[in-house]
């Protein structure tokens, strides 16, 4: 089973058309690594917070941190206001 199945995003083959062929690279490449951990039985929750750790400092150092800092305040928002799941908190 393919990590696509699971989280309902079109596959990279399927978007390949409407990015970079690097875009797409970098796609099927992440996912692949997703795929492997969750196969690997990695918790969910550790591997997000290494992504968030991993990507964090890449993303301040292209934008800077108001800039990520904007960003980041505008996910939330989006997320916190459109998501329809439980309320569920982690920390």
């Amino acid at each position: 089973m393919n990590i696509d199945d699971f989280n309902g995003l079109p596959r990279a083959e399927e978007i390949a058309g409407r990015i970079s062929q690097e875009h797409a690279r970098v796609v099927a490449e992440l996912r692949g690594a997703l795929a492997r951990c969750e196969n690997g039985g990695i918790d969910k929750g550790t591997v997000n917070a290494v992504l968030i750790a991993e990507l964090l400092p890449r993303l301040v150092d292209a934008y800077g941190p108001l800039g990520v800092a904007g960003v980041l305040g505008q996910l939330a928002a989006h997320v916190a206001q459109s998501h329809h799941g439980a309320p569920l908190t982690r920390q």
